[in-house]
Formats: structure tokens, C-alpha cells, sequence
């Protein structure tokens, strides 16, 4: 995608909760950011900025009358300030995405309704039991390469214990064919063992002729301080903080809904710095 769509047309975010093996990919311009199963906060962040996507698309889809990416692309115009760039969420171990407290439904609702608004996710697992029969339905393209038992093929067992002694890469697909993947590289060379440093420059050299970046993937900053929040709007109402998914300044109205307010935390979390800030 990096190499034949502008920014304009596509995006990827990606998680890989197997490891850090999609790191790599994080110098394209293409790709928003990459969220690491060690960092839960950029992985949870990542995934909801997707879905925030989808329901932005959504309501703008209501909005132009249309049903499809290309329509609301051409209803909006270049000028309309929305990413209307066709969005790809890699998940690198969908099965670990249970894990993550609250993010299984979320990706559920990314697979079964983002391909018509622009949104797909592109996965992979170690087994088919990874992925819930449910959703299963919902990925259209399906590449079985080597699995650990044949047996729990859903292709075919005879053909894909076949696979047992092909090279890395070989797949097997629905209609019972075989397949070769390629390597993430541009360089024409086939060999495995460069497989990194091949991928390595490939982001390098597009990196250098991209004229434009992805918006990355916002997280709240570690330090807030006062001035970084927008000013009270009347009497009562005290700026808190930064909302998560916006970036946007929390209130709270001492002279309405919030009247009382609670704040829960162990020590050297942050409490009576709360309470100096309200008073500031």
C-alpha cells in the first residue's frame, strides 16, 4: 500500500500483540502508528481511534445520502477536511485481542461493519478457533499457510499437511489452490534470510519521496499542566484535564451536575494534585 497509494488513499494502523515485528513498518508515511502488546495504552488507543473513524464515517454516509467511500469522496470534495482515505487496521495474534479488557467487541464491531465505510482489518492467527465462528463469516479472504496440526484445516487436512515441508510463505486458499506470499521488500532479491534489512529500505526509500504523513495515533501526554487547557466557559466550571479520545478539555461544573466531586486513587497517584489544581 505504502508503495503504490499516497496518503490520501490509504492509511494503516497497526497492533502486534505477538511481539514487535511490525515495528519496522512504523517509518512509512502511510501508517498512523503501531501499538506493541507491552504498550496496552497505545494498542487500546490505536484501536479506538479506528472505531472513532468508523462512527465519524458513519454519520458523514447519514449526512451526504451515500453508501460508499468513492460517494462520500466525491459528495464532500478535497475541501470538505475529512480523512476519507480507505483505512487498514493490521492485528498481528487477533486471538490476544481478548486480552485487552473491552477491546474485542469494539474490533467485532470494526469487522462487521467497517468494509463498507472504508475500514478493513487485515489479521492473523494461529488457528481458526483463534477467531470466533461469528466473526469468522466477516473476512471475506482467507490464506491458510502451515499449521501446527493439519487436522484443524479448514481447506482441506491432505493438502495442508502437504504444506509440513514447503518453504515459508507457501499458502493454501478456500478453492483448494496453493499460493506463494512474498517478501515485504522491493528490491527483487529472494532471500529470506535479508528479509529485514530488505524491508528496512524499502521504508527508507519511501519515506524519502513521501510528501505527506498520516495523522499518527493521539495519546494523552504523561504531564498536563494548566495552561494546556482551554479556559472555563462561566462561574463554576473548572478545567480537569485532557479527554482521552479527543484531546479535548474535561470540565467539571461545581454549580451544576458536579457539585460533588470524588476522586479515587492509591498514593503518589495524582489525588492531592487534583484537589490543588481545582483550587487554582
Amino acid at each position: 500500500l505504502a508503495v503504490t497509494h499516497r496518503v490520501e488513499e490509504a492509511v494503516v494502523y497497526a497492533i502486534d500483540l505477538l511481539g514487535s515485528n511490525l515495528m519496522a513498518l512504523d517509518g512509512l508515511p502511510n501508517v498512523a502508528g503501531v501499538g506493541l502488546r507491552s504498550d496496552p495504552e497505545v494498542v487500546r488507543r490505536t484501536v479506538e481511534e479506528v472505531h472513532a473513524l468508523l462512527e465519524r464515517r458513519e454519520d458523514l454516509f447519514q449526512r451526504l445520502r451515500v453508501d460508499s467511500l468513492p460517494a462520500a469522496r466525491a459528495a464532500a470534495g478535497p475541501a470538505s477536511g475529512e480523512m476519507l482515505a480507505d483505512v487498514v487496521l493490521l492485528v498481528d495474534g487477533y486471538g490476544l485481542v481478548e486480552d485487552f479488557a473491552g477491546l474485542e467487541e469494539t474490533m467485532l464491531t470494526l469487522v462487521r461493519r467497517g468494509g463498507g465505510l472504508g475500514i478493513h482489518v487485515v489479521a492473523t492467527a494461529t488457528r481458526w478457533n483463534d477467531v470466533r465462528m461469528q466473526q469468522q463469516t466477516f473476512f471475506g479472504t482467507k490464506v491458510e499457510l502451515r499449521l501446527a496440526d493439519a487436522g484443524d484445516s479448514a481447506v482441506d487436512s491432505k493438502l495442508s499437511a502437504t504444506l509440513r515441508d514447503a518453504p515459508a510463505g507457501r499458502a493454501l486458499l478456500p478453492a483448494r489452490l496453493f499460493a506463494q506470499v512474498a517478501l515485504p521488500r522491493v528490491d527483487g532479491r529472494a532471500d529470506r534470510g535479508s528479509a529485514a534489512e530488505g524491508l528496512a529500505e524499502l521504508v527508507a526509500r519511501v519515506g524519502e519521496s513521501a510528501t505527506a504523513t498520516a495523522p499518527r495515533v493521539r495519546l494523552l501526554p504523561s504531564v498536563v499542566a494548566s495552561g494546556d487547557l482551554a479556559p472555563a466557559g462561566r462561574a463554576g466550571m473548572v478545567p480537569l484535564g485532557l479527554h482521552e479520545a479527543t484531546l479535548e478539555t474535561v470540565t467539571i461544573d461545581l454549580e451544576g451536575t458536579d457539585r460533588h466531586v470524588l476522586a479515587l486513587g492509591d498514593s503518589q497517584t495524582g489525588r492531592t494534585s487534583l484537589l490543588r489544581h481545582v483550587v487554582q
